[in-house]
């Protein structure tokens, strides 16, 4: 088993603690032409492929072929979460939102042995996520799966997996007529473009399913 860092944006990471979220999408790098296949391959096989990481075999845009690492682990790995902190000389302290960081849950790493001092000016200084050591982090996912896949071939099902939840007007849940009955898909597609633009490109992306450490 192998432990590698994730980042999560401040409304996934409230959706993972809900529970509702159990699936997240990363674009394949580099993005390949076509994915002939992916697994995890067996120890000593001939192409040299590592047997204890997630390989995609694809053909690249210049016509080579190669393997492809996923940088996220394979299924039993665990992924310890980066997300935006605060800081205040030596404390810390989890949330995305708000001027006062204090109504936020405190990481559990102060020991008995160590009191942390907050700045001389008192001040609380948001950290991007990209900043947070591995003590620091509060969530910590077992990969469960592992697959590679168009990115509008994401179901109804799977976006509701990837935390999505429609929005509501007076308290009934909305769903635009473009939606056409998936909600949730659509949610996902404009999410993603809002985040990254490339919905209409339609990438190849790793899918990586999870379940929360407790």
């Amino acid at each position: 088993m192998k432990e590698r860092p994730i980042l999560f944006s401040g409304p996934m990471v409230r959706a993972i603690l809900s529970g509702a979220k159990t699936q997240t999408r990363r674009v394949v790098k580099p993005q390949p032409g076509m994915v002939w296949g992916h697994g995890v391959a067996l120890p000593g096989n001939t192409y040299g492929v590592p047997s204890d990481v997630h390989h995609a075999h694809v053909d690249m845009p210049d016509g080579k072929r190669r393997f492809i690492l996923c940088p996220f682990g394979q299924p039993g790995d665990r992924l310890w979460v980066r997300e935006t902190f605060w800081e205040a000389g030596r404390w810390w302290q989890h949330g995305e939102y708000g001027d006062d960081p204090r109504d936020y849950t405190w990481s559990s790493w102060r020991t008995a042995s160590f009191e942390p001092q907050p700045t001389k000016d008192g001040k609380w200084r948001k950290r991007p996520s990209i900043h947070m050591p591995r003590w620091a982090s509060r969530l910590t996912l077992e990969v469960t799966g592992v697959r590679v896949e168009r990115l509008h071939d994401i179901s109804e099902e799977d976006a509701r997996a990837e935390g999505m939840q429609p929005c509501h007007v007076n308290g009934e849940p909305y769903c635009p007529a473009v939606a056409q009955g998936r909600p949730h898909r659509l949610l996902f597609a404009l999410t993603w473009d809002e985040l990254y633009g490339t919905w209409d490109q339609n990438p190849w992306v790793w899918v990586i399913e999870f379940r929360r450490v407790q």
